[in-house]
């Protein structure tokens, strides 16, 4: 909005509202939200608007409500919903009991060895999914050590396989279970029973950014918001950019200016278009607002995507890392703690790093000599 240290003050105020966004009207610059718990509906004009909505996940196929037996996994509420269904599955000693994880994606992966991590060995683990285990990786080496750490865990692999319903088994145990219909490329099908399903089967586009008009996409029915190089999203109308508003992350397609190619929707390069966003979009402001302004710091940037390597969570003690071109390999223990580390230090604010660094420090030596802290 405006006030945000235009005329090239250090001082900037933030507020920050929680609300749900309702809908936006790039004519009139106007965001609709409504509050949370019923809070009331409330207009803002922006005189910027960047928009990093991100995906939302892929809904499970059920044919009817499920309950606790069928997780949608994508938030802090269905982590926790999560974590409940195994404490319960784990308390039903003397059963038979199996946890099926739909996707085999770096998602479903890591979900996998994390439900591994909650239900123990008792519980059978399965994870199904159309691809290859990680067939999205880029780096083979990370995607051998998925395979083993899913093998080492005893977690079993259904590939080639679509699900394409979900429906309840009543009689499965005192909550219930679920049974997946499968299908190949073929129609082969496949019938998978079990007690507890994890859907992270992907993501789809946000149906805020999916909804809005003229705005251009990168093909026909994808619902990501296509930007120039500025990462100020295109208008379909006139195929420029919108000068007031910006897009990063899952919910845009933006192009790379070194290499021609759209970004992958990873965290890393969510991370480098931040720092682009910022730059950018106080050069618009000084451009328009304070034109006096050196002109060094009214230049846009155009973006430059580095590829930092690639690095898979396998569980609390383990991890997959690849990077300088391969010419870095880590699995296990170590690439776990290099994992933390570099998470620690791309935290942005000072006490942030020190803070979760001392953390990745504190817990590796609980692990390692057990009583030491």
């Amino acid at each position: 909005g405006s006030g945000a240290g235009a005329g090239g003050g250090n001082r900037m105020e933030i507020a920050q509202k929680m609300a749900r966004v309702e809908r936006v009207d790039l004519e009139r610059r106007t965001v609709k939200v409504v509050g949370e718990e019923g809070g009331g509906k409330e207009t803002l004009a922006y005189d910027r608007l960047v928009l990093a909505v991100g995906k939302v996940p892929v809904a499970a196929p059920v044919a009817a409500p499920m309950g606790s037996v069928v997780v949608s996994f994508g938030s802090a509420e269905s982590a926790r919903a999560l974590r409940d269904a195994a404490a319960m599955l784990r308390a039903r000693a003397g059963t038979k009991r199996k946890v099926v994880v739909v996707g085999t994606n770096f998602v479903g992966v890591e979900v996998s060895l994390a439900v591994r991590e909650l239900v123990g060995r008792s519980v059978d683990v399965t994870i199904v999914g159309p691809s290859e285990v990680l067939a999205v990786a880029k780096e083979d080496f990370n995607k051998e050590s998925a395979r083993m750490a899913l093998r080492d865990a005893r977690v079993a692999t259904v590939v080639g396989f679509r699900v394409e319903n979900i429906i309840p088994l009543p009689t499965r145990g005192p909550e219930g279970g679920a049974r997946l219909l499968c299908i190949d490329k073929k129609g082969k099908s496949q019938v998978i029973d079990c007690d507890l399903v994890v859907w992270a089967a992907g993501l789809r586009p946000n149906p805020l950014t999916a909804s809005l008009g003229d705005v251009m996409r990168p093909v026909r029915g994808d619902g990501r918001l296509l930007t120039d190089s500025s990462l100020f999203i295109r208008r379909e109308s006139t195929g420029v950019a919108d000068p007031a508003v910006l897009a990063l992350g899952d919910c845009a397609a933006i192009t790379d200016s070194s290499s021609g190619a759209i970004d992958l929707p990873t965290a890393q390069a969510a991370l480098q278009q931040s720092e682009y966003a910022a730059w950018n979009l106080r050069a618009s402001l000084l451009r328009e607002f304070a034109p006096n302004a050196p002109e060094v710091t009214r230049k846009p940037l155009a973006y430059r995507y580095q590829d930092l390597g690639e690095i898979v969570y396998l569980g609390p003690d383990n991890a997959s890392v690849s990077t300088l071109g391969g010419a870095v390999q880590l699995r296990g223990p170590a690439a776990a703690v290099m994992r933390r580390g570099i998470y620690a230090a791309r935290m942005p604010l000072i006490e942030q790093i020190v803070d979760t660094g001392t953390g990745v420090v504190e817990d590796t030596l609980s692990r390692l000599f057990p009583g030491f802290l």
